[in-house]
Formats: structure tokens, C-alpha cells, sequence
């Protein structure tokens, strides 16, 4: 038995073809990590360099090694920066080169190289240091005239605010 389908406890045995449940991500019943091929469960390809993965009630984003993001799960705020309310097969932003993602309470940060700050989702209380609290947005790039001159490190988005860690500083975007 693969150490994958151990630590699980994810397999279908040919002779009694029970089916034991299959991971999900998030609250929903549409998230799956896994697919299923005769009577094994399989990995999905793309989820093989995941360095991170960040999740909040019925989504989840991944970060590989490659720099890219993939998300799953519910999406009513923009916050998974996708077209589509609901994402149940894993689907690649379009945005490159991303070094750390963070999500919680429908947002999302991007750091990405070359010192940007990109965020999608609800920017209630200002929590993505945008001027405009009102909207729920796409993918987006976040004005850096505070921390122009400090290397981004680190995005912990909560309900209220957002942290930003840089080099040098932390800071707090939105309600404090």
C-alpha cells in the first residue's frame, strides 16, 4: 500500500470495492484532491511542488514551486481571483512569478517578484489597501508608497485587516 494511500486511508480494495470518503478542501463537497481511476485513487499531477497552501471556509489556494497558484472551492467575492463562482477542478491564476498567497474571510494577497503586492476579493474595512471599501475586485496591483523601499515577505489577510511583513517593517491594511 502507497504511503499516499496509508496516510489517507483512502483505498478501494478490489475485493470488497467498499469506498472509503475521499478528501475534500474546504467546507464544500465539490473540492478533490484526488481522482479516482478504477478502484485506486490517484493524485492529481499539479499538486506534486505545492510549498504552500492557504485556505479559508470553502476555498483553498495552492503555491507550487513553479511560482504559480492554483485555487479550488467557493469564489462569491472574487477572492480566488477567477471568472467562476464555483471552482471545483483545480484551475492556474494567470498571474506569474508568485513567491507567497495568503487567504481568509474573502480576500486574498499575491507577493510576487519584482516587490509587488496583488490582492483580489472584498476590500471591506480597506483590508486590501485599496481606496474603494465597497467593492468586491479581480486580480489586482496594490499601490506600494508605504513600503516602496522594503522587500515584501510575508501577507496574513484576516477578517478585519491585513498583515504585510516586510524586511524591515510589518503592516496593517485595513481596521486595526
Amino acid at each position: 500500500m502507497s504511503r499516499i494511500k496509508k496516510f489517507f486511508g483512502m483505498i478501494t480494495g478490489k475485493k470488497d470495492k467498499e469506498t472509503k470518503p475521499v478528501p475534500r478542501v474546504g467546507t464544500g463537497t465539490t473540492h478533490c484532491l484526488f481522482k479516482r481511476e478504477d478502484t485506486t485513487i490517484t493524485p492529481l499531477p499539479v499538486f506534486s511542488s505545492i510549498i504552500k497552501v492557504t485556505t479559508y471556509d470553502e476555498g483553498t489556494l495552492f503555491l507550487t514551486q513553479e511560482k504559480q497558484v492554483f485555487v479550488l472551492g467557493k469564489n462569491n467575492r472574487k477572492q480566488l481571483g477567477v471568472k467562476q463562482e464555483n471552482v471545483s477542478t483545480p484551475t492556474k491564476l494567470d498571474l506569474e512569478n508568485v513567491i507567497d498567497v495568503g487567504t481568509n474571510e474573502g480576500k486574498t494577497l499575491f507577493i510576487v517578484e519584482g516587490n509587488k503586492l496583488y490582492g483580489c476579493g472584498s476590500n471591506g474595512y480597506n483590508a486590501l489597501g485599496l481606496d474603494d471599501t465597497t467593492m468586491d475586485t479581480s486580480i489586482v496591483e496594490i499601490p506600494s508608497t508605504r513600503y516602496e523601499n522594503e522587500k515584501l515577505l510575508f501577507v496574513a489577510p484576516a477578517f478585519s485587516f491585513s498583515i504585510l511583513i516586510t524586511d524591515k517593517s510589518l503592516f496593517i491594511l485595513g481596521q486595526k
